[in-house]
This record gives C-alpha cells, structure tokens and sequence, in this order.
C-alpha cells in the first residue's frame, strides 16, 4: 500500500475492496492531506490517509461544517453534507500530456500534470484523472479513455513538436459536450491560431494551477464568466480575447505523484521545480507566458523530495537523481536570502540522498560588474553545492562570438563567458552549455568565429580540488597551457548544430519580419519560418536540422540514460555522446569549407552556383553519417552490455531505425 497512497485512484481501489459494494467510496485532498469517506445508507465515515483528519486541508476548510467524532485520528464517524461530498467529485477532470514516443523513448516525469492535479485536490476542486503519452497511449486511445470517464474538463499540456497531436485530439474533442482548456508554452504562442479554428476551447497563458481551479468553478458556477479565470485566452463572438487577471507565479504546488512509478518503471527521469522564471529578457525570447523570476518557498522543497524518497523507499535499482527544470537556479534575490535557500535546498537534498542537475546563467559564476568579494562568495557556494549532490549545470553559453551575442541581448560577453567556464571546471563542476550555431541573421565572418570558438581547447581547466577561492578566480583570468584540459568546447554542448528560432512575439524575430525574410508560420514548433540574409548560411541550417533529427532519438535515449544510471555508467555513456558531438563539429567545418571555398563533392561542384549546394550538402551528410555509423556499432556493443535489457533493447532498435531512416525533418508542420 506504499506506493498506493500516492495514486487516488488506487487508494479508491483498495478501501473499496475492503468494504461492501454499496458503499459509496470518495476520495480527495492531495497526497499529503488525502481524504478518503465512505457512505452508505447507514452512515459516513472519514479517514485520512497520511495523517490525522484534523491535520488535513479538508478539516482547515470544512471542519467547522461537518459533525466528525474524532477528528484527532485516522477514522472517525461522521456527518458530511451532500454538497461538501460533490466538491470532491466533480468536476471530472482528464489532464493529458501528450507526447511523441517514437522522437522521446524515454520518459521525464510530468511536472505540468502533476501540479495540476495538486491544484485541483489540494482545493478540493473535483477529481483528477492523468493521461500521459509518454506512456505510449494515441490518440484514440486519449480520446476513447476520455469519453469513458464522462470527463467533464479536458485539459491538454502542449510543448514543442506537438501542436499535430493537439490539432488531431481537438478536432476529435470538440464533437463532446465537455470544457477543453489547452496549455504549455506551444499553445501559449499559437494561442490565436488555435482559437480561430476551435472557437469553444481555452487556452491557458501561464503557469497553469490556478487557472485550472478557476475553470473548475466556472464549471460549477462559481464564477459567472471566462473573465474571471486567471490568464488565459478565449473566442468570444468571433474575436480572441484576454483575461485582465494575471497570474502571480508565487504559487507553487507539490506535484501529485500518480504517474512516478510507471515513468521510473521505464527509465524514466524524476523532475522538480524550485523556481521559475527568468529575470533577463534574450531576444529570441517571448517572455509573455514566462513571468519574472520567483523561487519555490524551502517546504514545497522539502514535500516533494520527502515524497520521492518515500516513493522509492530502499529501492536499490533506481538511482537518485533528480533533473531541475528551473530557468535559473541560482535567482536574483539579495545575496542573504540566495545563501539561505541554495543552503535549504542543499540540506534538502543531501538529508533525501540525491543528486541534482540544474541549469543557470553565466553571469551567476562571474560577473565583472561585482567586486572580488562576491566572486570569492559565490565560487564558495559552487563549491558547497558540489559537495551537496549537485550533478549537472547547464549553462545558456548561445554564442561564442560577441556581435552575435550582442544581437541576442545576452549582456555578456566571450570573455566573460571563457572565465566562468574556467571557474566551474577548475571547481570540478560537471558543465553542459547550450550553442545556437546559425540565426537568420548571422554573416559569414560570424559562422567562422562560431566553428572557431566551438573548437577552442584553452577553455576548460583540470580539476583544481587544493585551490582556495582567490587562486581559483585568478587562475581563470591567467591560466598557464598546463591547466588546460585540452578538451573542445563543442565536446560539453547538449544539442550541437542547432538554429535560432524565430519565436512569435520575440525581439529578434521582429528584427526578422522587419526586414521582410518570415516566410510563414510552423505551428508545430510555435515559431515564424524565416529565410537567411546570407542564402549559404540558411542552406546549412536546413541540412543541420536533418542531421540533428536524425540522430535525436539515439541521442536523445543515451541523455536519458546519463540521469537515470549510476555515475560510471552515464560517464561512459557520455564519453560515447562525444562521438557524436565530435561528428556534428566535423560536418559543420566540412559545410564551411564547401561553402567557403568551392570545394568539389563526389564529383559535384558547387563554385557558388546555389542550385547545385543542395546536392553538395547532402553528399556531406551521407559522408558523416555513414562514419559515424560505423565508428558507434561496436560502443553500442558496449553501452548494451551495461544497460538493463529492456534498454538495451530499446537502444538498439532506436539505432537500427536511425541507421534506416531517411533524411526528413520531425517537426516541419
């Protein structure tokens, strides 16, 4: 019964199996405070599940209007009105994350979902039923599941890549007497789009929690009109309106667990929210449906790794790692409050054994605009965090060039950048960096100084574990050859080759429409296609994309298996990852010098005729995905003989359908 506690629907099962069939069973309350009553003809009785009834939200908010006999223990006798009874069970709610198996083998456990459904039980707002694709379920089977739960809402959590199978289940849904309320930052950003085509649904602007307890009073009446209920948009009479309310972000909830054992059951990843927001504005950036910074209160914290702890018990087969999704980690509070909750945060996850990766900004590991006694500071704190599980930073490195950097508002420069890296690897802390290698409107001289820095070996340092703060700091500004690591940059970026996307409502993609170079709209990506000022340069971002979706289920299983494996297992897994990274690097100096000098490609020759770079390029990428081929079958040998053999499995059928696979974009709708 452990883990049953954390799914309501399996702790409805088990007191049903250990009462009559005519006893009504309800449950409420999130998995902290789960209620479950119990009634028949003859009487109701209450119990809590975790805790004692009187300590549970149900008690705070109805104590003073129900009769319970013993509210200081599990169970007790009680009197609860009908209408209280009806707030636990309706609205039924479905909330679905869709998802595409096939581009994401490995699932990441649904934060979205879960928040959610803590919103809606937590406020005893009706019943919550979670769908997540990652699990395989289609569309049909979504749809066939929703209309067999007489769902009352239907809400659908929408990302990237996705906006088919959110066209496909509203078209579907929109037959059914039932509110539909789509969300996730895809939906967000196609907002009118979708509003135009399916004029009954709603679409949710922001986080999501308590919009989805507004709707439930909608639904039941308590609020009169869509106006009332927090950021979201809406077709009224033929035109998209706004609500005037706007979430604040301060509220976090404890995500409800229901969907964890089977995403751990599949190698799938644990997450967890300690902030959101960010407090910068990039310009390919829309930071509309984002919010400004705010961090996660310690307790939220704390409930959720208690609650991951407790799930996994003494459950030796699953690591405990844990993946932050925050934009920011470290945050822009004043420097006693950030101390105090990284400390809280570090004891949190030190006191649950786990491991932590994260993701932060440069300028949070050195800033030339602070004086010497705020970087000794904050290399201390990276220090403490290392030796408090943190696992993984991702940093937003984006370019290594500074017009480019310029262009996309990063407020950072390459030196800057060159100085925090050589911090964090002379701390020891395990980096990844994200790179966008093409923009629209990027020059040639540009693309260069791009392949240059990615190439660069004088920027990671070996681990210096003797050095105090102030050696640290200065051996970054003045390192000697000896301290190099002699290792590329490109070989720490998650997702090599990438292009800037031209998001909706972005500075720079306004920059981009200026000049007349949109050329339409992906629905699927919730962005503006966009035409290259220089034709070369687009060319080479078109056949980098195939390149990249190509390759991205393989790598994409390998990432997963790096946060969910022990750490000598990812890091070999990681060293192979390299390979790849390796590869891309190779493909992209070959296009360069192609493109750069007229060089001749399996007899084709391109001097400059745009025609012909078509051909030229894809010959390129024939070339390198056949090496890379060749050079990965004997470490997948390797890699299998380390894994479980279902991954094992799945890893080798990922790889044959990569090697079989044509060369065809994921996400061109």
């Amino acid at each position: 019964m452990k883990k049953n506690i954390y799914n309501p629907n399996l702790v409805k099962s088990d007191f049903q199996s250990r009462v009559s069939e005519d006893v009504d069973v309800v449950v409420g309350g999130d998995f902290d405070n789960r209620v479950v009553i119990l009634h028949d003809e003859v009487g109701q009785q209450i119990h809590g599940v975790r805790k004692s009834i009187q300590e549970t939200d149900f008690y705070k908010l109805f104590g003073d209007v129900c009769q319970i006999r013993s509210p200081g223990d599990m169970q007790s006798a009680a009197v609860i009105g009908d209408e209280i009874v009806e707030k636990l069970r309706t609205p039924r709610f479905t909330l679905v994350q869709l998802a595409k198996p096939e581009n994401f083998p490995y699932p990441r456990f649904s934060l979205a979902l879960g928040g959610l459904a803590a919103a809606i039980r937590k406020n005893f707002k009706g019943q919550a039923n979670l769908i997540d694709m990652q699990m395989g379920a289609t569309t049909e089977e979504v749809i066939e599941q929703i209309v067999k739960d007489k769902s009352h809402i239907v809400g659908l959590s929408a990302t990237f890549g996705q906006y088919d199978l959110l066209h496909d289940l509203l078209k579907a849904l929109q037959q059914h007497n039932m509110v539909i309320l789509v969300g996730g930052s895809l939906a967000a950003l196609n907002s009118s789009q979708i509003l135009n085509e399916f004029p009954n649904v709603i679409v949710s602007l922001a986080a999501g929690e308590q919009t989805v307890v507004d709707i439930g009073d909608f639904w039941r009446g308590d609020l009169m009109d869509l106006k009332d209920v927090h950021s979201i948009a809406y077709n009224r009479e033929g035109h998209v309106c706004h609500t005037n309310k706007k979430l604040g972000y301060d509220k976090f909830y404890v995500p409800e667990l229901d969907l964890l054992d089977e995403v751990l059951s599949r190698s799938g990843v644990m997450m967890l929210e300690t902030s959101r927001g960010c407090s910068f504005a990039c310009s390919f950036c829309p930071r509309k449906h984002k919010g400004k910074w705010i961090c996660a209160d310690s307790s939220n914290i704390d409930a959720v790794m208690t609650g991951y702890s407790e799930f996994l018990h003494d459950d030796e087969q699953i690591v405990r790692k844990v993946f932050m999704v925050d934009e920011e980690f470290i945050g822009y509070e004043d420097e006693v409050n950030t101390d105090q909750r990284l400390n809280d945060i570090a004891k949190i996850m030190d006191a649950n054994g786990f491991k932590f990766e994260t993701s932060s900004r440069i300028d949070q590991v050195y800033d030339p605009k602070k004086n010497e006694e705020w970087h000794l500071k904050r290399i201390a704190l990276w220090k403490k965090l290392c030796e408090s599980g943190l696992n993984r930073v991702l940093f937003g490195v984006e370019s290594g060039v500074s017009s480019v950097l310029q262009r996309f508002n990063k407020r950072i420069s390459p030196e800057q950048q060159v100085i925090a890296l050589r911090i964090l690897t002379a701390l020891g802390v395990p980096i990844r960096v994200t790179y966008i290698t093409f923009d629209p409107l990027m020059d040639f001289d540009e693309l260069k100084a791009t392949y240059e820095f990615l190439g660069r070996r004088d920027v990671f340092l070996k681990k210096k574990s003797n050095f105090s703060s102030a050696e640290i700091l200065a051996l970054a500004a003045n390192p000697e050859e000896a301290d190099y690591k002699n290792e590329p940059v490109y070989g720490e970026v998650s997702y090599q080759l990438v292009s800037l996307e031209c998001l909706d409502g972005a500075p720079y993609s306004n920059a981009v429409s200026t000049l007349g170079l949109v050329k339409g709209r992906i629905l699927n990506m919730g962005r503006l296609e966009s035409a290259y000022i220089d034709v070369r340069i687009g060319k080479m971002s078109k056949f980098s994309q195939l390149w990249i979706d190509r390759l991205f289920a393989f790598d994409y299983a390998l990432k997963s298996f790096e946060k969910v494996y022990q750490d000598s297992v990812s890091e070999k897994i990681r060293s192979n990852r390299k390979l790849l990274k390796s590869y891309s690097y190779g493909l992209l100096g070959s296009m360069i010098e192609l493109v750069d000098t007229g060089k001749t490609v399996d007899s084709i020759t391109w001097n400059g005729n745009i025609e012909v770079l078509d051909s030229c390029l894809e010959e390129l990428l024939d070339c390198h995905f056949s090496a890379v081929l060749n050079e990965m079958r004997p470490l997948l040998d390797e890699m299998c003989s380390l894994l479980s053999s279902n991954d094992s499995v799945v890893l080798c059928e990922v790889f044959d359908r990569m090697g079989k696979a044509p060369w065809k974009l994921i996400n061109n709708r």
